[in-house]
């Protein structure tokens, strides 16, 4: 394609590389851009045990916690054979106890060093041999509250092909439940042992039949069987819960209570946690956590159906230990300007940043450059959240310390302070490439494996932005057949609800033949997606590309199709990526083997910030004399300010409407104070169709008071000088992103 792009993305002078020059600029007008599961190993567990009820007919309960509470009932490593699990007898998929090699993958002696062999189910590799099989344990006793907790050794690589479950049938019923599948599993891909643990308190006091099923992978829709991936199973253990009187732990960790009520109908339970997070609840099996050093007190308290109460009270029962903090920091947005690689924020408009810190902090002090109007001078905030508002332009750090009891840490990070920009998730030192999947075609970008579209996440804007468009940079671009030149390729704009993609808001689509490849170099291009019109965001958001065709390999027919997006080299961190794979959206490092699965899209919206204020080193509120008259207020509104102006009481108006100027006077004309009134206020509205800027007039009866002076209002088109920074004509960036395209194109 011959596309001549002009992109003048932010080319900004500055005196003193601050936000202002000398005179106001024409207002920057929005111009859409065309184109010519918690795993419970993680938790301590704590209950209580009732006995029996004393004299006065109240419920005697009693506490119990942590790994010292567990007591086995049941156990199954597999060292000594199957240990009387009995498989079912089927043709093509086999059960087995193997010794398994030291230093292998499969070597479970790295986990339990008395380790001798483990449980192995294996299917066939050919597809026309899928089958289901199991095996069946023995007949166990459920104790009270009990768990159960197991190994599997397995890739999540096979879940297409294949499948291990895990059911539990109570004695007398012919239905078994599934109580465990693998294709649910999520993180790390490659085969490598995973640790199980299960709650079984519905089945207290019951007796039940185990059962490990081999069956059918997700895209297996009959259920016919599975194929090609084998499993481990070892270390099977169910245990109870008896009473402990404490349990030690360390800041931020979960502590499980469960109440051993057997022989109760409980009506409800109470737990009382002074110093915990949460410190109450009504829930059977609360989790909680502590956030400082110190011992700590639980109650619970029990009532049964009958009405009946019993409570306990430990003193002392969790203690608590702190850990030295390790400070993080979270920049007001987390996209990044795509030439800096810096978190891009909006300037003069107040920007929040926040801290993630571990090991709970109880201090906190902050440093920011470019906020003052002194360029010198750094700004320095002791609020856990502090806002602030940049006064200069291009990158600022900021910088944080924590610290707690135990010691003290610091972080900084560096932003790119801009009015507007292309952005992206891409990481300063990330390269591009796409991922070449041989026959099954590319990643992302046509492929075989039903995967149909590809999401990028965008955090929530430091202000409000406008997005006028996308550029989509592909590393291959080739088309085979009519068809697939003809197939429309959409970028789309998509709400973020529950971190998937949510609703479309805005779209523009071209046809395959019309994506720009890579240059003469190899180097991917960028294709320009008008966004008509402009989109108004102010929260996490996705950019969404659907419509590529499905990879063909050249034969002797058609040429290649193949069209490859470009992404990040695969790191071990930061995934932005989702993907459409059979229908449902799944992350990108969910899905690829781990250690390096995490990846961004070169997809670059174009955003500018809304930046709507009263003049830097003017007041943001005034107030006028008792007689009739009329007042110029100056604003700042870096798009413009519309003329849908509110005002809250109807003695006050503008009667002007908007230039085309950054810096414009908001005509205020107001009547006289009525004789009986002291003083009145109203709010005056403004916005520039993204955000707004309020400010109140008052009025006072009192001759005493300060105006603005009509000199002042007079240099609106003229040079300030604000605290030592100037507006100039040259204080706003052009990102007009212009392309001269064949028209007829552009009005299909």
């Amino acid at each position: 394609m011959n596309i001549k792009l002009l992109s003048s993305m932010l080319a900004i002078t500055f005196a003193a590389a601050g936000v202002w020059a000398q005179t106001a600029t024409k207002a920057y007008i929005p111009t859409p851009i065309t184109k010519s599961s918690m795993n419970t190993g993680n938790f301590k567990f704590a209950g209580m045990t009732s006995t029996s009820a004393p004299a006065d007919n109240s419920l005697a309960i009693d506490f119990t916690a942590g790994e010292s509470s567990l007591e086995e009932i049941a156990s199954y490593g597999f060292d000594s054979g199957m240990q009387n699990w009995t498989p079912q007898a089927t043709d093509n998929v086999t059960w087995s106890v193997k010794k398994i090699k030291a230093g292998t993958d499969y070597d479970f002696s790295k986990i339990n060093p008395s380790d001798k062999s483990s449980l192995f189910v294996e299917g066939p590799y050919q597809i026309y041999k899928r089958e289901c099989s199991e095996i069946k344990s023995p007949a166990i006793q459920i104790p009270d509250q009990g768990i159960m907790s197991f190994w599997v050794g397995m890739s999540l690589n096979f879940e297409d092909c294949s499948s291990l479950s895990l059911l539990i049938a109570e004695a007398g019923k012919e239905t078994p439940e599934v109580i465990w599948k693998s294709t649910d599993l999520k993180g790390d891909r490659p085969w490598q042992w995973r640790k199980i643990d299960i709650e079984l308190a519905q089945y207290s006091g019951k007796t039940v039949t185990l059962a490990f099923k081999y069956g059918p992978g997700t895209a297996d829709t009959f259920n016919t069987g599975g194929y090609s991936g084998e499993y481990a199973i070892d270390d099977l253990i169910i245990s109870g819960r008896a009473a402990v009187n404490h349990v030690d732990l360390i800041t931020g960790e979960y502590l499980r209570l469960t109440p051993l009520a057997e022989g109760i109908d409980v009506a409800s339970w109470h737990w009382s946690m002074p110093g915990a997070t949460p410190a109450e609840s009504a829930e059977k099996n609360p989790e909680i956590y502590y956030t400082a050093d110190g011992n700590y007190d639980i109650t619970l308290t029990v009532t049964d159906t009958d009405g009946k109460t019993g409570s306990k009270t430990r003193t002392c029962f969790a203690s608590v230990t702190g850990t030295a903090p390790v400070a993080k920091i979270v920049p007001p947005a987390t996209f990044r300007h795509t030439n800096t690689r810096q978190p891009l924020v909006a300037p003069m408009i107040p920007v929040t940043w926040s801290e993630a810190s571990e090991g709970f902090p109880t201090s906190y002090h902050w440093e920011f450059s470019g906020v003052n109007p002194d360029k010198s001078v750094i700004t320095e905030s002791t609020e856990q959240e502090p806002s602030v508002g940049y006064s200069f332009l291009h990158s600022q750090q900021a910088s944080l310390e924590v610290s707690n009891s135990h010691g003290t840490s610091n972080a900084t990070e560096t932003v790119t302070v801009e009015y507007d920009g292309l952005i992206t998730n891409l990481e300063k030192d990330d390269q591009y490439t796409s991922f070449n999947m041989e026959d099954w075609g590319w990643f992302p970008g046509s492929n075989t494996r039903k995967i149909t579209a590809y999401a990028e996440k965008f955090s929530k804007p430091s202000v409000p932005i406008v997005l006028n468009g996308v550029y989509a940079y592909f590393t291959k671009a080739n088309t085979g057949d009519l068809s697939d030149q003809l197939a429309s390729v959409g970028v789309h704009v998509y709400t973020s609800e529950n971190g998937l993609p949510g609703q479309k808001l805005e779209s523009w689509w071209w046809d395959a033949f019309e994506i720009d490849g890579p240059d003469a170099s190899g180097n991917p291009t960028g294709t320009p997606f008008p966004i008509d019109p402009p989109v108004i965001l102010n929260d996490e958001f996705f950019i969404v590309i659907d419509g590529i065709p499905e990879y063909h390999p050249a034969d002797a027919e058609r040429g290649e199709t193949a069209l490859a997006l470009g992404m990040a080299k695969f790191r071990d961190h930061g995934n932005t990526t989702l993907m459409l794979k059979d229908g449902e959206w799944i992350s990108v490092s969910d899905y690829f083997p781990a250690g390096a699965n995490h990846t961004s899209l070169m997809l670059f919206p174009s955003i500018i910030h809304s930046v709507i204020s009263n003049l830097p080193g003017t007041e943001r509120d005034i107030t006028v004399p008792a007689e009739a008259g009329s007042v110029d207020y100056p604003i700042f509104s870096y798009m413009g300010w519309k003329p849908e102006v509110e005002i809250s009481a109807p003695w006050l108006r503008v009667t002007n409407t908007p230039g085309d100027m950054t810096v414009d006077n908001l005509h205020i004309e107001y009547d006289a104070i009525p004789a009986a009134s002291d003083s009145r206020s109203a709010t005056v509205k403004v916005t520039d169709g993204a955000s707004h800027h309020i400010f109140t007039v008052t009025q006072n009866a009192s001759s005493a008071v300060d105006t603005i002076e009509e000199a002042e209002t007079e240099k609106t088109a003229a040079a300030y000088s604000l605290d030592g920074l100037k507006i100039s004509p040259e204080s706003l960036p052009a990102n007009r992103i212009v392309i001269e395209k064949n028209r007829k194109i552009l009005n299909r």
